[in-house]
């Protein structure tokens, strides 16, 4: 290396293509104090060739500055020994240690690393990064050009977003339109649409797995599946059902089977349709007539919109409690007191003066109580039914006391986490479908958790109207 500093013309200096940061910033009082002081700290350039000139290694916001200062030439210690992959290195750690790299620019300058011959361990050694940490960005480079395209402003883009894209990168379809929606109040929706569908086609898969494993009946040969997956065969009568996306039972398809017993239903068949199992038997041969073709189409469409219903509801009342649960501690007092105010309103009132002053009741205290549990971390330990499986209530020594302890750590986001699950126990799926329930308890909820700021995604807007599977609207 020749250390001997040179003054060289600042038009004969030139970025370095490879340089992971793609933007300098804001260079102006980096400017103010070269014009005063001068640049103080040599740049690095190597040479490009005869005539050439230098390409930049370490000094890109010092260039550009000088510049904007005005200068005409500027320090620079000329190494000719560089290769590409050190000139990279030097780039990655000087950008790094100053924490000058975005997230992605800086899983884009790992991958150049791979592709220049490095490996994870020497990566981590040169960075001072862990291995995970190393392996976690260039899973995160592994997003494909066209797909950060679709973004608004994918370079903005935080890390967890940018892991979680990257987790669909055997989905490019699903990748391409989470990205569209990262940044914007449709993303946490999205994503967790995302997951319940990659969730769902696992589910299935392993459903299918499984009864062919076990050799379970399928429908015989010859039997019509109807055009709508949740249309029933003609003359069959469904006795079970089960998908993937019921999150009251988080049990795998052969978990769910294992604990039932059909063998009260002669003939049964098992048929997997729509992201679900159901189990079938043939209709006795006094059945009542089939139903006319208009009205098994009726039934066929109302069956297709409520599984748009069911899913919204899943999937808006997952974050609705994630969103509370990581929000509701950390609310001003401002926000805390509108909101608290707006909830005891709403619950006393009921939407109607005819139910004024009707308690803290729920109409479904199940729910109440798993969402409760949901929004406070998970720490009561409510009381279960041993036959049915059902949570019953909060009674109990050990509820008792870590409610108690709760309430007199923070008494204000506690009263809160009841109201708000007070509010969910009135919503299911036939809530949403009913538009009286809609005005009465799930529009002004959703006013009081815009107020506090959860993000209202398209979809959850959509469906307060009445509208369902419009997530893309």
């Amino acid at each position: 290396m020749n250390d001997q500093i040179r003054m060289i013309p600042v038009e004969k200096l030139h970025p370095h293509p490879g340089n992971p940061r793609r933007d300098v910033g804001d260079v102006s009082e980096l400017a103010e104090s070269i014009r005063a002081q001068g640049v103080r700290q040599n740049l690095l350039v190597v040479p490009m060739g005869p005539e050439q000139g230098y390409r930049v290694v370490i000094g890109h916001r010092r260039l550009a500055a000088a510049k904007l200062a005005g200068l005409t030439e500027v320090p620079c210690v000329v190494d000719g020994s560089l290769d590409g992959k050190r000139q990279l290195e030097l780039m990655i750690v000087e950008n790094s240690q100053r924490t000058d790299l975005t997230p992605i620019e800086e899983a884009d300058a790992y991958q150049g690393l791979l592709d220049l011959g490095s490996d994870i361990r020497q990566i981590s050694k040169q960075t001072g990064r862990s291995g995970s940490y190393v392996r976690s960005r260039i899973k995160m480079a592994s997003i494909p050009q066209e797909v950060r395209g679709k973004a608004k402003d994918f370079a903005q883009l935080t890390v967890t977003e940018l892991q979680d894209l990257a987790d669909f990168d055997d989905d490019p379809e699903t990748q391409a339109k989470l990205a569209e929606a990262a940044g914007t109040s449709n993303w946490d929706y999205k994503l967790s649409r995302a997951r319940d569908e990659r969730r769902e086609r696992e589910w299935v898969a392993d459903a299918e797995k499984y009864i062919k494993e076990h050799h379970l009946p399928a429908l015989p040969d010859g039997v019509k599946l109807p055009d709508s997956a949740w249309e029933i065969p003609s003359g069959w009568d469904r006795v079970a059902q089960a998908t993937a996306l019921d999150h009251d039972d988080s049990r795998s398809f052969g978990e769910q089977w294992e604990d039932e017993d059909f063998s009260d239903h002669p003939g049964y068949a098992v048929c997997v349709r729509d992201g679900g199992v159901q189990v079938l038997v043939p209709k006795p041969k006094k059945a009542a007539p089939d139903l006319s073709e208009s009205e098994k189409r009726r039934k066929a469409e109302e069956r297709a919109r409520m599984k748009l219903v069911r899913e919204l509801h899943s999937t808006s009342r997952q974050l609705r409690e994630q969103w509370l649960h990581a929000n509701v501690h950390s609310l001003d007092d401002a926000k805390w007191t509108l909101a608290a105010t707006r909830l005891i309103f709403n619950d006393l009132m009921g939407g109607d003066e005819y139910y004024y002053n009707t308690g803290i009741a729920a109409d479904d205290m199940d729910r109440m109580i798993k969402a409760y549990d949901a929004i406070s971390g998970g720490n009561v330990l409510p009381v279960i039914d041993k036959v049915s499986g059902r949570v019953w209530h909060l009674d109990g020594k050990e509820n008792w006391q870590a409610m108690h302890d709760r309430q007199q750590r923070s008494p204000q986001p506690e009263v809160i986490v009841l109201l708000c699950a007070r509010a969910e126990g009135h919503i299911t799926a036939n809530a949403w479908d009913w538009q009286t329930a809609r005005d009465r308890y799930i529009r002004p909820y959703y006013r009081i958790l815009a107020g506090m700021g959860y993000p209202v995604s398209d979809a959850e807007v959509a469906a307060l109207k009445g509208e369902f599977g419009h997530e893309d609207a």
